[in-house]
């Protein structure tokens, strides 16, 4: 609810182009309109393909089987991270929901260290591939162990693989 709150309220204030930005100055307004209206042109000069072009380019259709691989693992945590603490520590619904979130904790530190490192050295390939094989080798290595420990241990690194490559990986279709 306060996400749609917020909605209608930006949707209210905010202007639709800096035209209508009463708090620019016409210097300000002017600068921002030709700025955008370059930027436009450069696009459309560069990607002068059409809708039907772009859906039968293989490129296309690489990055989006590469995101649907990575949103299996997405969902695999997501909706069965629960069900697999609780069975490698058979402890109470709260302790689980509370240990459940380390893999979580773990991946919001990886993806900041895995998008910067991405970001100095501007390779985004690699930063997709890798972290993805050490997520998979993390669900590969939670489903063999038994020990709780090791198991939360395997599906934090399979967070970290798996949630890391997405920033690398947004990066990939602007180019």
């Amino acid at each position: 609810l306060p996400a749609v709150v917020l909605g209608l309220v930006v949707w209210r204030w905010l202007p639709e182009t800096p035209r209508d930005a009463r708090w620019l100055t016409p210097a300000e307004q002017d600068a921002l309109v030709t700025r955008i209206s370059e930027e436009q042109a450069a696009t459309r000069e560069r990607h002068h393909i059409g809708i039907g072009a772009t859906l039968r380019h293989p490129t296309v259709w690489l990055l989006g089987l590469v995101l649907f691989c990575c949103q299996c693992g997405s969902y695999g945590l997501n909706l069965w991270i629960p069900q697999i603490v609780k069975g490698l520590s058979g402890s109470s619904d709260v302790f689980v929901g509370l240990i459940s979130a380390l893999p979580y904790a773990a991946a919001a530190i990886g993806m900041i260290v895995i998008g910067r490192s991405s970001d100095r050295s501007g390779e985004r390939f690699w930063y997709v591939a890798v972290p993805s094989l050490v997520g998979a080798a993390g669900f590969a290595a939670s489903a063999w162990l038994s020990s709780p420990w090791l198991g939360m241990l395997a599906l934090s690194i399979a967070a970290v693989g798996e949630l890391g490559s997405r920033g690398p990986f947004w990066a990939l279709p602007p180019r």
